[in-house]
């Protein structure tokens, strides 16, 4: 996000910053403050994204790392339609194939990633005593 350096730079889903802060705040955000908040906001999908996936796979009977990749394609064709249709966005037809394959590609990763660490995490084990079990000392069940 080195290159953002004002709103008219900042990729499509930064461009929700500035409408959550104006929309909760008077006045517009200014240029100085595209780069900052387009990294804030990347961050802030990524890690919403991954918990999702933490929720939807910790559902699953067997979570397996494979998983990511049919999350991430869902979360690029989620954005496909959400960010045209909040005005954020041209609709993916103005696009060509090779932009969206980069796009599809980081989605992609990003799934795969999500699901390595929960994995990661979930194999950690239960949390120990008294750690988000209301304090009972008894470990939660680990699936």
């Amino acid at each position: 996000m080195a290159s953002v350096q004002d709103w008219k730079d900042a990729p499509a889903p930064a461009q929700v910053g500035p409408r959550l802060v104006e929309g909760l705040l008077p006045g517009e955000v200014p240029a100085r403050w595209a780069r900052s908040l387009s990294n804030a906001i990347r961050w802030a999908y990524g890690v919403c994204a991954g918990a999702q996936y933490g929720l939807l796979a910790g559902s699953a009977q067997r979570p397996r790392v494979g998983y990511g990749i049919p999350f991430g394609a869902g979360l690029w064709a989620a954005d496909c339609v959400a960010l045209p249709a909040g005005c954020l966005n041209r609709p993916i037809s103005d696009y060509d194939r090779v932009t969206l394959a980069k796009d599809l590609t980081a989605h992609l990763l990003h799934g795969l990633t999500a699901a390595i660490l929960f994995t990661i995490i979930q194999s950690a084990g239960p949390f120990p005593p008294g750690h988000g079990n209301g304090g009972s000392g008894d470990t939660l069940p680990h699936g």
